[in-house]
């Protein structure tokens, strides 16, 4: 047992010296710009040299991680260079702009140094170049790389910081339209952030964003929103935010919402003469009226001279007449 992995061993020590190595390029082509987590195809060109040899498969791994890239999984004899792409798909990775790619080649040994034991037949070998090809990959391109909640710096998702009153829109910081009452018009309220006009009731108004009932005066009542003046008829008053009709007593009547005392009716009195005045002992009757009965008699007396002016010359024809009727009848 012991001697077969002594046999193992020098195998491996020896196969290197055996194996060629291949003078080869890599160039890469990334459709996505190489963002992590996306295809990428690695072009790898090979020179065999003046040695034909049976390329078995070619590996890409990442040089850290010692994770498989992609591979080439073809046999191939070599006599001349070749180009074999190989697809593959970047990590995904953060806070790095760079990997470093790894190229393994296996390859099958000539009969000759193939290495026979009891454990193994040794048929073919696989090695990895020291050398190391660097392929950029970003995190982010644009914004919409990232996370709702991130953007895009320096091909970095970076997770966004947002102040009190704002919302992250489209990758970026945008303010809210509100986050408290005071930052909307003093008719409107906040409510998610939207600024909302308050609606009040008709005996309400609008105040420092809230509805305040109306302080209204007994002549008033509250319409759209205001304190407004009734309008009362004249036999009314305005009286607990409404139209009373007035209640006049006897002799009173309702004038521009108020009772009024009505005229005195004609008053006739009776006094008495002293004794000695006068021829014989009479009593004399005296008139009192107030103005407006003596605006009344005047009219009645100017109508009644009109009648009499009109109907005058009628009269004189009826005297002619009767004269004339009396001569006849003699």
């Amino acid at each position: 047992m012991f001697s077969r992995i002594i046999a193992f061993a020098a195998f491996l020590l020896i196969a290197p010296l055996i194996v060629f190595a291949y003078d080869f390029s890599i160039v890469h082509e990334c459709k996505n710009g190489c963002l992590a987590g996306t295809n990428v195809t690695w072009n790898v060109t090979v020179d065999p040299g003046h040695i034909t040899s049976e390329l078995k498969m070619i590996t890409l791994k990442d040089a850290l991680t010692d994770e498989v890239l992609g591979f080439y999984n073809r046999t191939v004899i070599l006599y001349n260079n070749m180009t074999f792409p190989i697809e593959g798909r970047l990590p995904k990775v953060k806070n790095i702009t760079s990997i470093n790619v790894t190229t393994c080649f296996t390859s099958a040994l000539h009969p000759r140094d193939r290495m026979v034991s009891d454990i193994f037949i040794g048929t073919e070998l696989t090695y990895c170049e020291k050398k190391n090809y660097s392929t950029p990959i970003y995190e982010c391109l644009f914004p919409h790389n990232c996370a709702a909640d991130s953007t895009c710096v320096n091909s970095t998702c970076v997770k966004l910081k947002c102040s009190y009153c704002q919302q992250i829109v489209d990758h970026t910081c945008s303010d809210y339209e509100c986050c408290e009452d005071e930052h909307c018009g003093f008719t409107e309220t906040c409510e998610w952030h939207k600024c909302i006009g308050v609606e009040c009731s008709e005996i309400q108004f609008v105040s420092n964003h809230t509805c305040v009932y109306l302080s209204c005066g007994g002549d008033e009542i509250a319409k759209n929103h205001e304190c407004v003046k009734l309008e009362c008829a004249d036999n009314e008053v305005a009286a607990e935010h409404a139209c009373v009709a007035l209640t006049c007593g006897a002799g009173e009547k309702a004038l521009n919402h108020t009772c009024v005392k009505l005229p005195e009716e004609k008053n006739i009195t009776q006094q008495a003469v002293p004794s000695g005045q006068g021829s014989t002992e009479s009593n004399v009757y005296a008139l009192s009226l107030d103005p407006y009965h003596i605006l009344e008699v005047s009219v009645l007396v100017i109508i009644f001279i009109l009648l009499i002016l009109l109907l005058e010359p009628e009269l004189h024809k009826t005297k002619i007449f009767i004269k004339m009727q009396k001569k006849v009848t003699k």
